[in-house]
């Protein structure tokens, strides 16, 4: 009788590991970002505090960004300046989705600056948020 309790009770706990995998995995796999967010976005450069904008005066360069469902490819374009301590190039980097909650798309991987990134979409315009900061995006023509 004891051998048939254990033997039951570790079929149970067996099936309850196994629907808490699947209902983790099966969130996972149905998060997006809305479609109201996807297509290409595009960012003005930055100026530094001089009146003249001139290509010597870019603190940050001008940003490309497409969005998809699940990941987001953003690079830098144009002109990049050429300061000591920063280093701009032209490569595309991707960000994927981690989670989608409260209007808020939470990325990971190589952002702009840090790796904790964050979209959210104010009206028309497009905001990847980083720590100390955010690039603001206006759909691309």
């Amino acid at each position: 009788m004891k051998i048939y309790k254990k033997i039951v009770r570790f079929i149970l706990l067996f099936l309850a590991f196994i629907s808490i995998f699947a209902i983790s995995t099966t969130a996972n796999a149905s998060t997006h970002i809305p479609r109201s967010f996807r297509g290409t976005w595009e960012a003005k450069p930055t100026y530094t505090w001089q009146t003249k904008h001139i290509n010597k005066n870019i603190a940050v360069p001008r940003t490309k960004m497409t969005v998809y469902s699940k990941s987001v490819y953003w690079k830098f374009t144009g002109y990049l300046p050429k300061q000591p301590g920063l280093k701009y190039d032209h490569k595309a980097r991707k960000l994927t989705l981690l989670k989608y909650s409260k209007h808020m798309a939470t990325l990971k991987g190589h952002g702009p600056y840090r790796n904790n990134n964050l979209l959210t979409k104010d009206g028309s315009k497009l905001r990847l948020e980083f720590l100390g900061g955010a690039i603001v995006f206006s759909k691309a023509k």
